[in-house]
């Protein structure tokens, strides 16, 4: 996993009073869109407003082709070209420093297997409180209308 952002994000204490997150989606991203990111902003959004929980940063977490491809048949995109689409839209996504900066993760992608999103959670809360066991952070699924 990249951590650049999240290790910067840390640097700064955090706020008495209020817990941190990294927010996680997954899903086919065939294509993705804007409402895909604006997703994760709106939860971004509502954590802070209603629940004190600040977000530090998120994942995008795209789905294997043995999935896609099941979904959607003929129109599934290989993994490649949509992991090479959400980079892309994440980087412009990111330009924006009022928004939350979101970085795509390829693990679940690369799974030979088909890795439901409780399982894909489940990976992501590890690998955080392994890297930053003292940090106390909350691993928030954000999902989307289908799920």
């Amino acid at each position: 996993m990249d951590y650049t952002e999240l290790r910067k994000k840390l640097q700064t204490p955090p706020i008495p009073g209020r817990r941190r997150a990294v927010l996680l989606s997954t899903g086919s991203f065939c294509p993705v869109h804007k409402g895909h990111l604006q997703n994760i902003d709106l939860a971004a959004k509502f954590l802070s407003e209603v629940h004190q929980i600040d977000t530090l940063v998120a994942y995008i977490s795209p789905s294997c082709d043995l999935y896609v491809g099941h979904k959607l048949g003929s129109d599934c995109i290989p993994f490649q070209h949509r992991y090479n689409m959400v980079k892309l839209a994440c980087d412009v996504h990111n330009q924006d420093k009022n928004s939350i900066q979101i970085i795509i993760d390829p693990w679940e992608g690369n799974q030979p297997m088909f890795v439901p999103f409780p399982y894909v959670l489940e990976h992501f809360q590890e690998e955080i409180e392994n890297d930053f066991p003292n940090e106390n952070l909350l691993v928030l699924y954000v999902a989307g209308s289908d799920q």
